[in-house]
């Protein structure tokens, strides 16, 4: 991404002709990863998976003839840029250039770019640059690089380079520090200074970034020959417009640089006040969605956690709307999305909460950690308490004359009765009556904190359900009744202002380049666990099946890869092959 006057002469940085390929305000070689990467260094592109776009226009003070300007686009690791120089006489020469880098473990990076310059009756140039990366921490990054490979340059265009950088965060975003060293090839020994002058071979360059406030950057660098550039950059959701003063010395006057582009996606110097992000949940999610070809991919139920954490660290979001449709999430995710209700309401958000179609316990239960729970006022609520519903085979069977054979291997593997009993052992109503007790008071636990009653009240409202909304209502079951469009108008006057609502979904989610190479894995084991392929069963509609062998292949490739510092195993089985069962303990065990 971004940040700041990097670009701001990244692309201009290299002007066609230049001896110099530097940059306007110099974000340090082993920083940049923004839309002039691929001019100062093309393997930090890897680093940047979003698209991003950036467009600059220079002009100088001591020559008014000399107009440049660039522009560049990419994604991921791909870049292409197009950069004009205006000389004398009306001459333009172009350079078209083209990128690409390959992130590698442990957060290194490859890349090169290609220069095509097309210089106005001259001959035309083509050049090579290559370069490397590698951010071992999240606060250090260094690199190297060569550019023009091979071309012995000429007439100033295309000058062979080789150039060295390192990049450190104190403090994160707040502040970057860069310090670079480039060796130029001059071709021409007799008049190459070393260190200073116009000719120097070798120069020393530090650079600061420097982040004052969301969507503000702030750029200065100086080098051993007392070049210097400054510069000021402004950010709205993710797209900024800078100003920079580059390539002052003490005997002349620094060009005048515009920049126009990209930035990182959560960049915004002026938010809006009454943004309330609204999270709609109206089908289970699944834990790893299927990426289609075309489009985007269905959310995961890990995606969905996820956008509960950005909004509680986004200090622009005051409050969050959670629509929760018709809709069984299971037990154990109803308690997650509580959990993460919860920690929303610890960081200082409000959570309003709007529910659709017929809640159940579940929905209830989670709802009850929020600040503020509306129901559509055509929906019935069915709190009624968990419960158990268990179909016995046995005696269909005994009048057909079937017989079914189980083996059991203690009084609680009770999961053979459906085909043999008529109804249910008395282990088995134990074990459920536990479990249920369990469920209900948890239940009534959540529902007594959150709607601040009385555990007596609360299950007085179970043992009563189902109720209508008005019921519901009355009892402070739920706040109040609310249509969708009413919604909006409860929220406006609760906030104090006109609100906007903003589908969480398509709120952009920021990628560091930076973060560390350490990685938590996390590994899936969704459904009954047996030896078939992993997916859905046909005969089982709606049921899962997980692979006890591809388990063990992601556990494996978890285990081999170096960035891999630890593994979640999440686990969502009712059990299923004992075989299959401790292929995936034994893959856990290694």
């Amino acid at each position: 991404m971004l940040p700041l006057l990097s670009a701001l002469g990244l692309a201009l940085a290299q002007p066609v002709t230049d001896v110099d390929p530097g940059v306007v305000v110099s974000p340090g070689l082993a920083i940049e990863e923004g839309p002039g990467a691929l001019w100062v260094n093309p393997s930090n592109m890897a680093y940047d998976p979003d698209v991003r776009f950036g467009g600059w226009l220079r002009y100088g003070h001591d020559d008014p003839t000399r107009w440049s300007g660039a522009v560049s686009a990419g994604i991921s690791g791909v870049g292409a840029g197009l950069r004009f120089l205006r000389r004398e006489q009306g001459l333009t020469d172009l350079s078209f250039d083209l990128g690409a880098a390959i992130p590698l473990p442990q957060r290194v990076a490859i890349g090169g770019a290609m220069r095509w310059n097309l210089l106005a009756q001259r001959p035309n140039v083509v050049a090579f640059d290559a370069s490397l990366s590698w951010r071992p921490l999240s606060w250090l990054g260094m690199t190297i690089l060569t550019r023009s490979i091979g071309n012995p340059g000429g007439d100033g265009v295309a000058v062979p380079q080789t150039a060295a950088g390192v990049a450190f965060r104190p403090f994160g975003r707040t502040i970057l520090l860069g310090f670079d060293w480039i060796h130029t090839f001059t071709g021409d020994r007799s008049r190459a200074v070393r260190w200073t002058g116009d000719q120097a071979t070798d120069r020393v360059r530090l650079s600061l970034r420097a982040r004052p406030t969301r969507g503000l950057y702030v750029r200065a660098h100086l080098d051993s020959r007392l070049a210097f550039g400054v510069g000021l950059e402004m950010f709205f959701d993710g797209i900024g417009v800078g100003l920079a003063a580059d390539g002052g010395t003490p005997d002349s006057v620094p060009d005048a640089v515009l920049f126009v582009g990209t930035g990182e996606r959560d960049e915004h110097l002026a938010p809006p006040r009454r943004q309330v992000p609204d999270l709609v949940i109206d089908k289970v999610p699944p834990y790893d969605p299927g990426r289609p070809l075309v489009g985007r991919p269905e959310r995961s139920w890990w995606h969905v956690l996820r956008q509960f954490e950005d909004a509680a660290r986004d200090r622009t979001i005051r409050a969050v709307l959670i629509t929760l449709g018709d809709t069984d999430l299971g037990p154990a995710r109803w308690s997650e999305l509580r959990g993460a209700i919860r920690r929303l309401r610890v960081e200082g958000r409000e959570v309003y909460v709007h529910l659709m179609g017929t809640p159940g316990d579940g929905a209830l239960y989670a709802a009850s950690a929020a600040s503020r729970i509306w129901v559509h006022p055509s929906t019935t609520i069915q709190l009624t308490g968990p419960a158990i519903t268990e179909v016995h085979l046995g005696g269909l069977l005994d009048a057909v004359g079937v017989g079914v054979q189980v083996t059991r291997s203690g009084p609680y593997k009770t999961g053979g009765e459906v085909w043999t009993r008529r109804d249910p052992s008395e282990p088995e109503r134990a074990q459920r009556e536990a479990l249920l007790d369990q469920a209900r008071a948890r239940l009534i636990a959540a529902l007594a904190e959150g709607r601040q009653r009385t555990p007596e009240d609360v299950a007085a409202w179970i043992d009563g359900g189902p109720w209508t909304a008005a019921e519901a209502e009355s009892l402070g079951i739920v706040d109040a009744r609310a249509y969708p469009d009413q919604v909006r108008d409860e929220l406006s006057a609760l906030l104090g202002g006109r609100v906007v609502r903003v589908d969480l979904d398509k709120q952009p989610r920021v990628r560091s380049g930076w973060d560390s190479p350490d990685q938590i894995a996390v590994v899936y084991l969704d459904g009954p666990i047996g030896t078939g392929s992993t997916g859905p069963i046909p005969a089982m509609l709606g049921v899962r099946q997980a692979d006890a062998s591809e388990i063990d292949k992601q556990l494996a490739r978890a285990r081999r890869s170096p960035d891999v510092r630890a593994v979640v195993l999440r686990i969502d089985s009712p059990g299923g092959s004992t075989f299959a069962s401790d292929q995936v303990w034994r893959a856990v065990q290694r």
